[in-house]
């Protein structure tokens, strides 16, 4: 069996046209998205969405990096049988102990409950 091929034939030229049929085609017109009032809603909520995220990614960033503390502090190395309590007294000594032993913890990025051994360097804020 062989298949002869005419180059002269167009793609397409023997193609069942619709108006063959009676099949009258309406004219293309540009297609305009419409959002419904669900749709407005859905798309206002993911851009709050998307802005409440970024408010909190950079909120945080930013709230890390401002200097809230004190503003002057003292370097302290811990004797043997030093405590966190009795160096937050020397520091503070009219002042709530428990909030400065707070500052000394954040400003040493210490764990709580951890043990000082002895020789440690302390930043120790400076009340007057």
């Amino acid at each position: 069996m062989t298949i002869a091929i005419d180059a002269r034939i167009r793609p397409g030229a023997g193609a069942v046209r619709p108006a063959a049929f009676g099949i009258q085609r309406t004219p293309q017109t540009k297609s305009v998205t419409v959002l419904t009032a669900r749709g407005r809603l859905v798309l206002a909520l993911l851009v709050v969405c998307a802005i409440a995220v970024g408010a909190v990614l950079l909120g945080s960033t930013v709230a890390a990096t401002q200097d809230a503390g004190v503003a002057e502090v003292a370097t302290v190395v811990v004797q043997p049988g030093d405590s966190l309590w009795a160096i937050a007294s020397e520091a503070n000594p009219g002042g709530d102990i428990r909030r400065t032993i707070g500052e000394i913890v954040r400003l040493n990025s210490l764990e709580s409950g951890s043990s000082l051994p002895a020789g440690l360097s302390l930043s120790v804020p400076v009340y007057e």
